[in-house]
């Protein structure tokens, strides 16, 4: 796969509208130009080196084959400051990769609240699936099928498009077809972020049965604001992302079990989405996401960091 260079972001594709490239821009146009100019800040991927100091953004997990290279000090040495969305990405960076605690930060992802609303209460519980096909579409659909919901809904939207990988795409149309084949499940592909934002103000359910370690989760987020019930593992980030808000199982790799320990869950969900305490817990649920995950923050957060380590560049230079 051709990986094109875009200023001082790294992509695998310059089409690329994923929960990465949306958290890259959002901090980016909210910290000044000249500062952030400053430093080359590279997310995930490094391709080259300019004569800049470099901060090195991590979205993928320690594990990956591209960010190896890390086990070497003199590497890890290049870098002003590493950058994690969650502390469990830390930890595992510095277990895995000997990554210096002294020279990370976590700066959590972060979302634009989704805008006050009310959920739909005529007609069926909507549910909804709004990642890669890789993380976990398997399992939803086996769990709906088998589950036979009454007056509920599955809206997916999931693809490869989302990175501009359509190629990728060709070996998922059995699940896509399978998706498209079960009734009461409504196959988008991939849309807008900003048309996610809107759809999510009419659901009720995230249905989210991650297979893949994620290091932070912008889905779980955006839902969450959006005062969804999200149900999902207790996989890698998740637990730390969802701040134990979460309708939450224990993970098991074994997918025939996953799906039924979902499915159980879930309909539980379905169930007492209704009921006042879910209600008063989704609530509270919404105004801590919107505080703790509001893109403003984070952004001076970001500027915050940016400018202490260019103050101190500067002084040492001058002592010299």
């Amino acid at each position: 796969m051709k990986v094109e260079k875009t200023d001082d972001l790294v992509v695998a594709s310059k089409d690329a509208k994923g929960g990465s490239e949306l958290i890259y821009g959002r901090v980016k146009e909210r910290v000044p130009d000249d500062l952030w100019n400053y430093f080359q800040i590279i997310l995930s991927r490094v391709r080259d080196y300019e004569d800049k100091p470099k901060i090195l953004w991590f979205q993928d997990t320690s594990k990956d084959q591209e960010i190896q290279f890390l086990k070497k000090k003199e590497e890890r040495d290049k870098y002003e400051r590493f950058i994690f969305p969650s502390d469990w990405s830390l930890e595992k960076f510095h277990l895995d990769l000997g990554v210096e605690y002294e020279k990370s930060v976590v700066l959590k992802n972060a979302i634009e609240p989704i805008p006050a609303h009310t959920k739909p209460k005529e007609g069926p519980t909507r549910l909804i699936y709004i990642s890669t096909p890789h993380r976990g579409l398997d399992v939803l659909i086996a769990a709906f099928r088998a589950a036979k919901f009454e007056n509920v809904e599955l809206d997916i939207y999931s693809s490869f498009k989302i990175y501009g990988w359509e190629e990728a795409d060709k070996d998922w149309e059995p699940l896509y077809n399978a998706c498209k084949d079960t009734p009461n499940v409504n196959y988008h592909g991939t849309v807008s972020n900003e048309e996610i934002r809107s759809v999510l103000q009419q659901t009720h359910i995230l249905a989210y049965p991650n297979i893949f370690q994620e290091s932070a989760c912008i889905s779980v987020i955006e839902a969450m604001s959006a005062g969804c019930v999200v149900v999902c593992p207790n996989l890698a980030a998740l637990p730390e992302t969802c701040a134990n808000f979460a309708w939450m199982y224990g993970y098991v790799q074994d997918k025939i079990e996953h799906a039924r320990k979902f499915s159980h869950v879930l309909r539980d969900a379905i169930d007492s989405f209704w009921e006042p305490p879910v209600q008063a817990r989704l609530t509270f649920q919404k105004q801590y996401f919107d505080m703790h995950y509001d893109i403003n923050t984070t952004a001076k957060q970001w500027e915050i960091m940016l400018e202490n380590i260019k103050t101190n560049i500067e002084y040492s230079k001058q002592k010299k």
